[in-house]
């Protein structure tokens, strides 16, 4: 609604539709990868945040249906469309190498550096949001269970994030010996995989998957404390009631009754 918008929001707006605006004026230059990539990365960061799952097994059971479509797109549809679909539509219909040309700000593009064929380096926004929504899950898992902001060292957070770290690298050697790979074969199974091993390694796994992480908690002593001193200020201001009511009362009781002169 207009009424809840903050100054922040109306002065962020001005910037941010200019560079909507300028990506749109000059998206077949050579430089407006840059601007593409400014906008795919606000809508993958906006998708994390306003999306959240609160169970692990959705999650899990949306990487690896997303994996399946991404492998037919991929390796499949040239069987029935005589090429790659996913390929086609991520490039404009250009081969995996060019720069993709009249498309929505829909992937990652960054240009080869010290490559002799040249072409752009592409990434959806699927590869990023989609497990990044099991990757933010267990890092809102670690703070509620140990009650600690969560470690990249440590923890369920920490396995997800080296696991989508190992799952990208693995794409991207297998495109450069092969060509166009979906990259959600590699880190579905990658971020997956990870909390397998930490769940299997704590023996919680499965339980762990219908586990609901939902609420971040503060600290129980800190609860206590605030709740402690509410009872104690209502204690007394129901005393203060009760003296105000008394001294009234008294007042009302000990008044003589006025008496009525005749004349």
């Amino acid at each position: 609604q207009v009424a809840d918008m903050r100054m922040s929001d109306v002065v962020l707006f001005i910037p941010s539709f200019s560079v909507g605006i300028i990506w749109f004026c000059f998206r077949f230059s050579s430089w407006s990868w840059v601007l593409q990539d400014v906008l795919s990365f606000c809508l993958c960061a906006r998708a994390i945040v306003e999306l959240k799952f609160v169970r692990p097994k959705p999650v899990v059971i949306l990487l690896s249906a997303a994996l399946v479509y991404d492998v037919f797109w991929v390796f499949l549809s040239p069987l029935l469309f005589k090429k790659s679909v996913m390929v086609a539509v991520a490039t404009g219909e250009g081969s995996s190498n060019e720069k993709p040309q009249g498309m929505l700000p829909m992937l990652i593009a960054f240009p080869r550096i010290n490559d002799w064929a040249g072409g752009m380096s592409l990434l959806g926004l699927g590869d990023i949001v989609l497990p990044s929504f099991l990757v933010s899950l267990t890092a809102r898992m670690d703070v509620i269970r140990t009650k600690q902001q969560c470690s990249i060292f440590k923890g369920y957070f920490g396995a997800t994030m080296l696991g989508y770290a190992l799952g990208l690298a693995c794409a991207n050697i297998m495109v450069f010996f092969i060509g166009a790979q979906p990259a959600l074969l590699y880190l579905s199974p990658g971020t997956i995989v990870a909390l397998y091993l930490v769940a299997k390694r704590r023996q919680e796994w499965p339980a762990i998957l219908n586990q609901q992480f939902d609420k971040i908690q503060s600290n129980p002593g800190e609860e206590m404390e605030v709740a402690t001193e509410m009872d104690e200020e209502m204690a007394d201001e129901r005393e203060e009631s009760g003296l105000l009511a008394n001294v009234q009362g008294g007042s009302t009781e000990d008044s003589p009754t006025p008496k009525t002169a005749f004349a």
